[in-house]
């Protein structure tokens, strides 16, 4: 039994080139690898400069294929990661731009829902009906980068003497908008499939459909979708900016300022 055992160990260990780590003769130090991959923090390695064991095993065609474009990757995401926003007294240049982004959006969308037809069972999709999905899928797009953004970078620390309760429902209100701007774009996709509508990004491609048309138990989504956007996001915003307004011009303090662009 122990002679087929080993018979079948050492068969592996060709075969693989497998090694105890005692017998691998290649030796790195983590200030090595760090040196290797580029400019990643030390701080992601355990132990600065412990000895670490790694075999040499010499990458297949495909793994240097991967390799040329992770390193970089890798690279980038440790500069990016440096620094966070909770070090600065204002928002990154490339949070202002999302963030006014959305704005422009959800006002030409409403100018948009504002005038296109009512839709009803055999309303054809119009220029400004399509346009309207279309934004919706932009706005839906722009709103994963910029969550992507503020989970990867934070936000700046809260501007000293505001209190409590003020710093707490702004945070509220921010992750229900976030909510929403998820929420509308998927219901009325939904909707539209529902209907049989296709949805189309400005003529280049269009979205697969979600269900079937006429999927039994799925009315509910176009009403939905507009009571939240006229009920809940108008509300929303309004909130967004009296606060906004209440802090520049009753408290005086920083609070619109490092949203603006140049500052």
């Amino acid at each position: 039994m122990k002679t087929g055992l080993g018979r079948i160990v050492r068969s592996f260990e060709d075969r693989y080139r497998f090694r105890p780590m005692s017998c691998r003769p290649h030796r790195r130090t983590s200030n090595q690898v760090a040196k290797n991959i580029g400019t990643l923090p030390r701080r992601w390695f355990q132990t600065v400069g412990a000895p670490i064991d790694l075999p040499y095993v010499k990458p297949a065609p495909s793994l240097r294929k991967i390799n040329a474009w992770t390193i970089p990757f890798l690279q980038w995401l440790a500069k990016a990661t440096q620094g966070t926003q909770k070090d600065m007294t204002s928002y990154t240049g490339t949070a202002k731009a999302l963030h006014w982004t959305i704005l422009a959006l959800l006002i030409v969308q409403f100018a948009l829902a504002w005038t296109m037809p009512h839709i009803g069972r055999d309303t054809p999709v119009t220029t400004l009906i399509s346009l309207h999905f279309s934004f919706g899928v932009l706005i839906l797009l722009v709103a994963v980068l910029r969550l992507a953004w503020r989970i990867g970078h934070g936000e700046p620390e809260p501007e000293k003497g505001i209190p409590q309760w003020q710093t707490m429902l702004a945070r509220i209100v921010h992750w229900l908008l976030y909510a929403l701007l998820f929420l509308l774009p998927v219901l009325g996709w939904t909707n539209a499939s529902w209907r049989g509508m296709p949805v189309s990004f400005f003529g280049l491609f269009t979205m697969p459909k979600i269900m079937a048309t006429r999927a039994p138990g799925w009315a509910w989504t176009g009403d939905v979708h507009a009571f939240l956007s006229e009920y809940v996001l108008l509300v929303l915003v309004g909130l967004h900016v009296v606060a906004a307004l209440y802090h520049h011009f009753v408290r005086g303090d920083g609070v619109l300022r490092r949203m603006l662009p140049g500052t």
